[in-house]
């Protein structure tokens, strides 16, 4: 990759291969220049291809610029002379609602520094019915996608939650965010949950029924409508509720 470009490796565009700079490659900065990634191409060869994958970015932004130039090294019998790719990466825009319940940080316990990966939240994505449709267990930060094409009219439920503490008990607040997504535009909006989830009353798992809070969702074709209980609007809401928690903690041991 050239210095002209503007684009960014791993968040913008991932290119398979070996990185120049990586001790496991054969051959380390052959070239002597920028770090690049190193392709074998077969004896014979007349022909090669190399599949650069763009990633969606979930916000909106200008177009994005990827240079590249490809050169040989010293054990290529042939040349390449002024092989140089000039690539524009356009924004994407996506009718999907992408759901994404990060808290993120460290927090210390004594002398320990924790990582917050260390506990354990989590969302889950129900029906008009309460049937369990979608969920993030096992991740950090947790994400859920609501396929829009493939999703139904209709309303859901979504739950965020606090499954366990691990055994920390430090007089924290968990730092929760919620985010909704619609990638490529501009519905893109973070909100503070942390004051929902103080670290010494635990969660679900460790005993404390009111670590959970639910937002209603409606769909009406691309449009999603996000309310809090009471049915004001989700970006307004910070309360726990109780309706139909008892059956669908019992469905989540259930999949544990």
């Amino acid at each position: 990759m050239l210095e002209e470009s503007d684009a960014t490796d791993q968040d913008d565009y991932v290119i398979p291969g070996c990185r120049s700079n990586d001790p496991e490659c054969v051959a380390i900065e052959e070239n002597g220049g920028p770090v690049g990634y190193i392709f074998e191409i077969p004896a014979y060869t007349t022909e090669y291809s190399v599949n650069i994958t763009t990633i969606f970015d979930d916000i909106s932004e200008g177009a994005e610029h990827l240079k590249l130039q490809v050169i040989s090294n010293r054990t290529l019998l042939g040349t390449v002379t002024d092989l140089v790719y000039d690539i524009t990466i356009q924004n994407a825009v996506s009718d999907d609602l992408n759901i994404r319940l990060d808290w993120s940080g460290t927090f210390t316990s004594g002398t320990e520094i924790v990582d917050n990966c260390t506990l354990d939240m989590d969302l889950e994505l129900y029906d008009s019915n309460f049937d369990l449709l979608d969920t993030s267990y096992s991740n950090c930060p947790e994400g859920i996608i609501l396929e829009t094409a493939t999703l139904p009219d209709g309303t859901y439920y979504l739950d965020a939650s606090l499954w366990t503490t691990a055994g920390y008990t430090e007089n924290i607040n968990i730092p929760a965010r919620l985010t909704f997504i619609k990638p490529g535009t501009a519905f893109n909006e973070t909100y503070d949950l942390s004051t929902l989830f103080p670290m010494q009353d635990g969660g679900l798992d460790d005993g404390n029924g009111n670590a959970l809070i639910e937002y209603t969702i409606v769909k009406a074709g691309t449009v999603y409508t996000i309310t809090d209980p009471d049915g004001t609007t989700v970006f307004q809401g910070k309360q726990k509720i109780q309706k139909g928690r008892s059956m669908r903690l019992q469905k989540k041991n259930n999949l544990q």
